[in-house]
């Protein structure tokens, strides 16, 4: 160890020298040029660092919160057979940083509705974990794709029913329209839920050599609901 520590001390020594002889053979003006550059390297690396720092403590703040928001839920409600009881953490809601977004974003229907707060985080939670385990071949997915449907079909009804309970202005919240930013979070659940669909649809064709997996573009006409998208 300590040898190891004398050669990169040796090489620091010698990388130093060189950099002290090349400094020294340059006009002044040079010398100021490489100076700024540089002190603008080392400030542009240090914002970097912080920016990334904070943007890491942010998404871990928000993974924290998910579990003190469901605390006090113990049973689970709906009309799903795989919702039968309330997880103590959202283990497979936290692997999907798009999801996180969404959920930090309608934070604020709590003061309304906790508890389709913690049925939104409960339902996305399943969600992913129908995903999850049917790219890593724990679930069929003939068998889960429907679930899946299921499963966002349930949420999207979670998402616009908040617009029912959400005032649409409030009163002591400023900068915060809250109906736009419910809608805005269910266009990007509309949109990454898809994406997710595709991706199972596409694995079970393409990887699993699945002849038949379910048609999840055709629905019948009783279960067509105004936010059935694409």
């Amino acid at each position: 160890m300590i040898s190891l520590v004398n050669q990169e001390l040796y090489v620091a020594v010698i990388l130093l020298a060189f950099a002290f002889y090349i400094f020294s053979n340059i006009k002044t003006v040079n010398q100021i040029a490489v100076l700024i550059v540089i002190l603008l390297a080392f400030v542009y690396s240090y914002y970097l660092y912080n920016l990334s720092l904070l943007k890491e403590t942010s998404e871990e703040n928000i993974r924290n919160k998910l579990n003190k928001d469901i605390e006090d839920r113990n049973e689970a409600s709906g009309d799903l057979f795989m919702l039968y009881k309330f997880p103590k953490k959202m283990k497979y809601l936290k692997q999907n940083d798009d999801f996180l977004k969404i959920v930090e974003n309608i934070r604020f229907i709590q003061k309304f509705s906790k508890s389709r707060y913690s049925d939104i985080l409960l339902n996305m939670n399943l969600l992913m974990k129908i995903y999850i385990y049917i790219l890593s071949d724990r679930y069929d997915p003939g068998v889960f794709i429907p679930q899946y449907i299921d499963t966002r079909d349930n949420i999207l009804d979670l998402l616009y029913s908040l617009i029912m309970i959400v005032p649409s202005e409030l009163k002591h919240t400023y900068n915060v329209d809250p109906h736009l930013e419910i809608q805005r979070s269910i266009d990007d659940f509309v949109v990454k839920s898809r994406d997710m669909l595709n991706i199972i649809e596409k694995f079970s064709k393409i990887q699993k050599k699945k002849e038949y997996i379910p048609d999840t573009s055709v629905k019948p006409y009783n279960q067509i609901k105004p936010y059935n998208f694409p």
